[in-house]
């Protein structure tokens, strides 16, 4: 087994338009210490393991394992989490970019900490309509403490993800969110690494978009269902629906159409939710 300080976790499905530039990314890091990348294919149908398998010669540490057991980015996420060799580990997405000094900057931020989550740039792969579509991530706050750290910037030891269960795979949307929940009611404090930043790449697409969200909604009420989540006041849920309902008009214009059907997959993800798991989050 190699001796290594940290282990880098990508998951990936399909992922071989984007991954180029993650691991192109990752291959000009300025961490000097010794590191290995894991690459979990949750089951690509793309040319994603080639891509991957051709970065060898640049990330001679690339590990490639088979994820395709379960489907979801948090089996692959825990999949590679077993199969790596360091105790630090920090998370990122295939369809992202890290910058140079990402890894040095998690590094450093969990010698202090057990969980990081660091710095999200919505500026720099999206275009302005998009950008609108949704607000900025919470992660994105200049705080000395978050929530929860988004799985695509995060930075945990290995010994507190394990104690912790790893990532709930039920979720199929959200889990970092949830796993933020147990983390923070097992006592841990959930540190906020201002300096390691990752140029984070939105849903392009309004199916793309809206399926998204859908599942983020659903999420929200399993989370609730789960973990005790105050219920959203019924006012508010009416107000979402009737909001929906008066801007139906405005439709025309594409950056409108991308906030409607992201408010309106979440409030139906909400719903679908709250079936599902028998609570009220609507």
């Amino acid at each position: 087994m190699r001796q290594v300080d940290v282990t880098v976790i990508i998951p990936a499905k399909n992922a071989g338009e984007t991954l180029g530039d993650q691991l192109s990314a990752l291959a000009g890091q300025t961490f000097a210490g010794a590191w290995e990348v894991i690459l979990a294919d949750n089951g690509s149908t793309d040319n994603t393991v080639a891509v991957a398998a051709s970065f060898a010669p640049q990330l001679p540490a690339l590990k490639i394992i088979d994820a395709s057991e379960r489907a979801g980015s948090s089996h692959a996420r825990n999949r590679a989490a077993a199969a790596a060799n360091a105790e630090l580990l920090c998370f990122c997405d295939a369809d992202d970019v890290v910058r140079p000094a990402w890894l040095d900057a998690l590094v450093l931020c969990l010698a202090t900490t057990e969980i990081v989550g660091g710095r999200l740039d919505i500026e720099s792969l999206n275009s302005a309509d998009v950008r609108a579509w949704r607000s900025a991530p919470s992660a994105s706050r200049e705080t000395d403490s978050i929530q929860f750290a988004p799985s695509g910037n995060m930075g945990i030891h290995r010994s507190v993800f394990s104690a912790l269960g790893g990532f709930n795979e039920d979720y199929p949307k959200s889990h970092d969110v949830e796993f933020g929940h147990r983390a923070r009611s097992a006592g841990y404090r959930i540190g906020f690494c201002q300096n390691a930043v990752v140029a984070y790449r939105l849903r392009a697409s309004l199916r793309e978009l809206a399926h998204q969200a859908f599942r983020a909604g659903r999420a929200t009420a399993q989370n609730c269902a789960d973990h005790q989540v105050p219920r959203r006041p019924i006012r508010r849920s009416v107000g979402d629906w009737a909001w929906l309902f008066v801007r139906i008009p405005t439709l025309v214009s594409r950056r409108r159409r991308g906030i409607w059907v992201r408010r309106a997959s979440e409030a139906a993800g909400r719903l679908a939710g709250s079936l599902r798991h028998r609570v009220v989050y609507l």
